[in-house]
């Protein structure tokens, strides 16, 4: 490669050395007045056959450069390849996957599975819900109904009424619901928009509807 790039220096040298030349014999002289001839067609120059050649061989010189400088690049992206540390793709863990880890981490912690009941309210309500907020709620019906571990740790204790448990809805809505261990059910009384939470906790802890 360094020789490739010292003979193409020393070949551009040479042509420009002999171009330079060329043009000063062609030049007329400064003290000689010109001579007016006849009009005529000029006569071509007549080709330098050294200027030629070297002009050739800078092309040629030019091509291999090219060339090598295409083969190391290709080289650097292969060795790159080659050298690179392989990507470890990420296992894909389902749902059901993950649930099935997270009972089996719990072992005997994890609560027994409850048979889901709606209230008349709560199914009506939930006919009234955006469809993602209704598909949140029977998710969560489900997880909290099996038994789940990490959605039963989103839910809150009602104080103000024994058994019942809260949990959100996304922003705007939450499900109210009592599981019922002896009876093995779990019983979802209210969705409720977040505003209307404390008033129906009132109203449930003189009479819980559904009763």
């Amino acid at each position: 490669m360094l020789a490739l790039q010292k003979e193409l220096t020393e070949a551009r040298q040479r042509l420009r050395q002999l171009e330079n030349a060329h043009s000063r014999a062609a030049r007329p002289p400064k003290n000689r007045a010109p001579v007016i001839l006849a009009p005529e067609a000029p006569p071509a120059p007549a080709p330098d056959p050294e200027a030629k050649r070297l002009r050739e061989r800078l092309q040629e010189v030019k091509a291999l450069l090219r060339e090598r400088n295409q083969e190391r690049t290709r080289l650097r992206d292969e060795l790159k390849t080659r050298t690179a540390p392989p990507v470890e793709s990420s296992p894909v863990i389902s749902p059901q996957d993950e649930a099935e880890r997270e009972f089996l981490e719990f072992g005997s912690a994890v609560r027994p599975p409850l048979l889901p009941e709606w209230t008349k309210a709560a199914s009506q309500e939930l006919r009234e819900l955006p469809v993602l907020t209704a598909r949140l709620a029977l998710r969560l019906t489900g997880e909290l109904a099996s038994g789940l571990p990490s959605t039963w740790q989103k839910t809150k204790p009602i104080q103000a009424v024994e058994g019942l448990h809260s949990i959100r809805l996304g922003l705007n809505h939450r499900m109210l619901f009592s599981p019922e261990s002896e009876a093995g059910t779990m019983v979802v009384h209210h969705l409720v928009n977040r505003g209307d939470h404390d008033r129906v906790i009132k109203q449930m802890s003189r009479k819980l509807p559904g009763a």
